[in-house]
């Protein structure tokens, strides 16, 4: 999981679930979660990467396509 992994390579306090919880609510807050109100985006993800399923998976609109790059992380 995203948090094992965050573990091995931040201090111990980042990894504290509360302080993960409301740090994930805040950028969500500001940036619209899994739907940002954006425009010209481009956002690329691996396929191979094991935190791209925390990302959009489809376009968000005609001017922000998600490009998913085969055999990549």
């Amino acid at each position: 999981s995203f948090l094992v992994q965050i573990t091995k390579i931040v201090p111990h306090r980042f990894t504290e679930p509360w302080f993960m919880e409301d740090a994930i609510k805040g950028v969500n807050r500001i940036f619209g979660g899994l739907n940002p109100g954006t425009l010209r985006t481009f956002l690329t993800h691996g396929e191979m990467d094991p935190i791209r399923s925390l990302g959009p998976s489809s376009d968000l609109n005609d001017l922000s396509p998600i490009v998913v790059m085969p055999r990549e992380f």
